[in-house]
């Protein structure tokens, strides 16, 4: 691994950060489908076909000098969150990540983006 290739999985004592699967957007849709967290986001709610071809892209997503790394959160084996990193000029910088309504308060893909920045 180089230092700007995501590694296929990152765990910490608390969460799993990954690369996207296609599987992903039965989860991602739960939170990227609602109008009340997309508010915030870049992005429309997503249709199931949105969630599917958002995963699509984004699972190539896995090198800083190719343009991006993209890598879902996952707690208790459910994805939770996402986390994206992209290079500015000569440093790393990470996007906000999303945390579902459910989270219970507790923003797992924020501690995500935390953990990831040590590891990428």
């Amino acid at each position: 691994m180089t230092p700007t290739t995501a590694p296929v999985t990152i765990r910490t004592d608390r969460l799993v950060l990954r690369t996207y699967r296609p599987g992903d957007h039965q989860d991602l849709l739960t939170f990227y489908g609602r109008s009340d967290v997309c508010r915030y986001l870049f992005n429309e709610p997503w249709s199931p076909d949105d969630a599917r071809e958002a995963v699509q892209t984004r699972m190539s997503r896995r090198d800083l000098r190719a343009g991006a790394v993209a890598l879902v959160v996952e707690y208790e084996g459910r994805v939770v969150g996402s986390v994206s990193a992209w290079l500015v000029d000569e440093s790393g910088t990470l996007s906000t990540p999303s945390a579902p309504p459910k989270s219970g308060g507790h923003s797992r893909p924020t501690s995500a983006a935390e953990d990831s920045r040590r590891k990428l």
